[in-house]
């Protein structure tokens, strides 16, 4: 008998981009779709280069390192400065996102996660 696992939201079997695990680290990909999940908002992306940490949960729920390889799908969980510049893209382009790591708002005293986030030519 066939076995097909269902997951919420169709993103759980696709390893995920940790920007945040690694400051200064780049991400480039070709962005895909975007959707919700319960996490809130995810971008699809198809690997092009970058030094991020991917990363999938394993048989026991540990996130480990992911084999990938270009064009391989991923996911981007964005929320806050990523989300509203990753809105900005359009499904085609490639992005570069640079995690500049954690910064202090000097008006509210609040960290936040930095990013820079390009459309490469």
């Amino acid at each position: 008998m066939a076995k097909r696992e269902l997951t919420s939201g169709g993103f759980s079997s696709n390893p995920v981009v940790r920007l945040s695990d690694k400051p200064g680290c780049k991400f480039v990909g070709i962005v895909k779709s975007n959707g919700t999940s319960k996490f809130g908002l995810v971008f699809n992306f198809a690997i092009v280069d970058g030094d991020a940490p991917i990363k999938k949960k394993d048989a026991n729920g540990n996130l480990v390192e992911a084999p990938v390889s270009v064009n391989d799908d991923v996911v981007v969980f964005a929320s806050g400065q990523l989300k509203d510049k990753l809105l900005q893209a359009q499904p085609g382009e490639k992005i570069e996102i640079e995690y500049k790591g954690k910064k202090v708002n000097p008006k509210t005293g609040r960290a936040f996660n930095d990013y820079v986030v390009s459309v490469l030519d």
